[in-house]
Order: structure tokens, then sequence, then C-alpha cells
């Protein structure tokens, strides 16, 4: 197997220079329930819960539906994450949800919301990657993950709107044209309409693929917490990592999936 060109390795560390960044100030711990959730015409929908959270540990299901907590009325997903917000770590809500058709109570304590890379890590990191078969909204590539067995994979979760994924394309895009000979398979997914992805993408001809996830199917699949979300899946088809965000982040990412594509 070759071994990836000095001139990638010079590229990723530029972009290491370029992306380096102070470390944040500590913040005060965020409560929450655990789950992932979406605006729905009765409430707000629970698309996913997590494991080890408050959420599973009392209950609550995929496909519920919470209409209150604490007495107030959850009329969308946004309301919902303020009132969480404001409750401290620590504190008992009742969680008020509605499961087939029938009302029911929860009483659950909140705890501290973990980094954004622990949750899907904890799910997914050494596990087989979820199969999915998705519409290419651009480029040529296959939007089946099963038909690149044997290829290093790397999952962007991304939205056009979002200014932190915007930064990396760039990076991706000559990532796949140069590692693509080498093995690897760049594959961003989003839940847009295919010709806003296109028409996005298509203007600095980018040579990675897009793909639709138009329910957020595969998105809720892979646990993303928030965008842009970058998973590496090796040969056998297994996570090796997910990571969530741009910036140093970004090019872990990089360096990893080089890693990977000259390991035998």
């Amino acid at each position: 197997m070759k071994f990836i060109t000095m001139s990638f390795f010079i590229f990723l560390a530029i972009t290491s220079h370029a992306y380096s960044q102070a470390k944040p100030p500590l913040e005060q711990a965020r409560p929450w329930l655990g789950v992932a959730i979406d605006d729905h015409e009765k409430g707000v929908l629970v698309k996913q819960v997590l494991p080890d959270t408050p959420a599973e540990k009392y209950g609550i299901k995929n496909g519920d539906v919470i209409t209150k907590i604490d007495n107030k009325v959850m009329s969308n997903a946004k309301t919902l994450m303020e009132e969480v917000g404001l409750k401290g770590v620590g504190v008992n809500v009742t969680v008020e949800l509605l499961r087939d058709g029938k009302v029911l109570s929860k009483k659950l304590g909140l705890v501290a919301r973990p980094d954004l890379q622990e949750v899907p890590n904890m799910r997914l990191k050494g596990k087989p990657a979820p199969a999915f078969k998705l519409s290419t909204a651009y480029g040529k590539t296959s939007g089946s993950l099963a038909d690149h067995k044997g290829k290093v994979v790397l999952l962007q979760f991304w939205a056009t709107w979002c200014p932190a994924c915007r930064t990396t394309h760039d990076a991706l895009s000559k990532a796949a044209k140069e590692l693509g000979p080498q093995g690897l398979v760049v594959l961003a997914i989003s839940d847009e309409d295919p010709k806003v992805i296109s028409d996005y993408l298509s203007k600095d001809k980018l040579h990675f693929s897009a793909l639709v996830d138009p329910k957020s199917v595969v998105t809720t699949e892979y646990f993303v917490p928030a965008l842009p979300t970058m998973v590496i899946i090796d040969r056998q088809g297994y996570v090796q990592r997910v990571s969530v965000g741009g910036g140093q982040y970004f090019v872990d990412v990089l360096k990893e999936v080089v890693t990977l594509l000259n390991k035998k």
C-alpha cells in the first residue's frame, strides 16, 4: 500500500496552525434531559433517547411527545431547551408527555450535560457504523454505505447555513481529491433541499459528494449533537471516531484519516 504523500502532511500542518484556538473559559454546568428533540404539532417530539441519561433512566421513549415541564407548556423544541436551561443540575422536574394517545407524567432529576464529543462516541465508537442508503444531491459517489466496503469513509453532517461547516469545506475537498486514490470516501450529509445543497457546493466545485437525509433518520442514528459532526469509519466498517466542531477538532480528524489510510 502506498503511503500518503508528504504534500498532504504539509497541508495538515498548515491547517493545524491556522485553526489553533485559545482554550475556552469555564462554563457553568448545563442541565439536560438526554434526548434529541424536534418540533411537533402537539409539543416536542423525542427523536432519540440517549444512553445513560435521565430520560433513559426514567422511561422516556423514542416517539414520546413532551407537552409540559413543571406545568409549563412546551410549544416547540426551543422552548424546552430554554426551560431546562433555566433549571439547575440536580433539580427535579416533572415532565408531562403523550405516548400512544395517553398522557403520562415522569418526575426526573436533571444532570450535567456531558461534553458534546462524549455522547456520540459512547454510543458509536468501536461499533459497526449504522447502515444507510441516501440519494446523492451533489457529486457522483454512491449514497449507500455498503458500496464503500473496504474503504475509509469520512462523513460530515452539515448544513449550508452553518458557518463552522463552511470553514472546513476547502480542506475536506482537498482531502477527497488527494486521498481518494488511497481509499478515502468523503460524504457530506444534510437534511436540506437537494437543490439548495447542489447550488451551494457547485459554486466552489468541491470534490466530495453530498447526500440528502430529508427526515434526519441517519443524523439521528449517528447521534449528531451539533454541526458540523465528523465520523470516521474504517475499512472494516467500524466507527473509529466521532468529532463535533471545526478548528483543531477537524484537523485531528484529518490526521486520523491519514493514519487509517496508511494502516495495513
